[in-house]
């Protein structure tokens, strides 16, 4: 009998015997959901960073959720831009990047050909979640019931 085979089952009544009263917190109706949450540090930071989202002239969901779900999407991710520059100076080419640099793109390749530069930059996509430990965003994210 391999490894596996030996294993397994005890791993599996152990995983369930673990994971048991975790998911019978999935079963709370949706006003002791809300209650949860309203206590939850980590739900309140998310409702002011939407709020600050919003203020701030982003296009935000209504459904503070569905934000929530889309600001979790983009952590990790990152922005690519691409930009031309003529080789006349390397006062005009730092002056560049430092302007690039203070909008938070870095430069990650360059290429010349003839006279022209292509400098390849990219930067990490904005979320305002990304300080919120994963564990506690989908804690209190309701299971198919929306909050605001």
């Amino acid at each position: 009998m391999n490894l596996k085979n030996k294993f397994f089952p005890k791993l599996f009544v152990i995983s369930m015997v673990l994971l048991l009263p975790l998911s019978s917190g999935c079963s709370e109706n949706a006003s002791q959901k809300s209650k949860s949450n309203e206590e939850n540090p980590y739900w309140k930071k998310a409702k002011e960073l939407y709020e600050k989202a919003k203020e701030s002239g982003e296009i935000v969901p209504e459904d503070m959720v569905d934000w929530v779900k889309e600001d979790i999407k983009k952590i990790g991710t990152w922005e690519y831009k691409i930009v031309f520059f003529d080789v006349e100076s390397d006062s005009g080419l730092e002056e560049e990047l430092n302007t690039l640099g203070k909008e938070r793109w870095e430069c990650f390749w360059i290429e010349k050909r003839e006279n022209r530069l292509t400098l390849f930059l990219k930067r990490p996509t904005r979320s305002y979640l990304k300080a919120i430990p994963a564990g506690e965003i989908w804690r209190f994210l309701p299971q198919g019931d929306s909050q605001k």
